[in-house]
């Protein structure tokens, strides 16, 4: 009985931290999983304005919602090349602070150069992980 019980402890201390492990390791791929998603939507939409520049060489309307807005506005010198990164920011409509994922890049409108900034917020992003993890 004794090898029996000693088996089992080193059986169920095993399976823990197996479970650890992978629970930890399924965490960070998820995220990151759910983080690119976040840049490729964030890519469709630099691609939607570049493409209404060339198109009609003029800047499109832009209309916010409430996880994503746009910023334009007029620059010296365009950027050679656009940057993906996460910020905190104040949501003002929420009165508290929130991770937003955001995109700069420049544009060419009516021979002005024009940078470009499109912000994603996290917070959908990181509750629907919450969910999956819970």
């Amino acid at each position: 009985m004794k090898l029996f019980t000693k088996y089992n402890r080193v059986n169920i201390a095993a399976t823990i931290l197996t479970f650890l492990i992978g629970s930890i390791a399924f965490y960070f791929v998820l995220h990151y999983v759910l983080i690119r998603q976040l840049d490729e939507a964030l890519r469709a939409e630099q691609q939607e304005i570049v493409t209404y520049v060339n198109t009609h060489k003029q800047l499109p309307d832009i209309e916010n919602t409430k996880h994503e807005w746009t910023e334009i506005r007029q620059v010296p010198i365009a950027m050679q090349q656009a940057k993906v990164r996460s910020i905190e920011t104040y949501n003002k409509a929420d009165n508290e602070k929130e991770s937003v994922r955001q995109l700069i890049f420049s544009v060419k409108a009516d021979e002005k150069n024009y940078q470009v900034t499109v912000n994603r917020s996290e917070t959908e992003t990181e509750d629907l992980l919450q969910l999956i993890i819970l």
